[in-house]
């Protein structure tokens, strides 16, 4: 599909970045073309939108925020106990991350 809007060039005197688009297919009005193009279109905005929530979402800043608060840094502290019968206080669990496991400047 993409080596087809490289090839054929836009005569509609509308021109935008690259002058390209797909050939009509004969058996499509003008109208019921445009349509079929624009859906194509928003389908590829909402493909672009649900990337760029993906790339924020699992964003190092993003994920350390989430990796911080109370309550996660409560169940990282419970799992250590879990997994090493060692029981660290908040604090400890709390500056460990803060300071060792997350990059200085994600967290400015």
């Amino acid at each position: 599909m993409l080596d087809d809007l490289r090839k054929k060039p836009i005569d509609s005197g509308w021109r935008h970045g690259s002058d390209y688009a797909l050939p009509r297919p004969k058996d499509l009005s003008s109208e019921q073309y445009e349509e079929q193009i624009l859906t194509q279109i928003q389908g590829c905005e909402e493909t672009l939108c649900d990337l760029w929530r993906a790339g924020a979402a699992t964003s190092p800043k993003f994920l350390a925020q989430v990796l911080l608060p109370e309550v996660v840094v409560d169940a990282v502290r419970k799992e250590l106990r879990r997994q090493t019968n060692y029981t660290a206080d908040f604090a400890e669990v709390h500056g460990a991350l803060r300071d060792e496991v997350l990059r200085a400047e994600i967290l400015s």
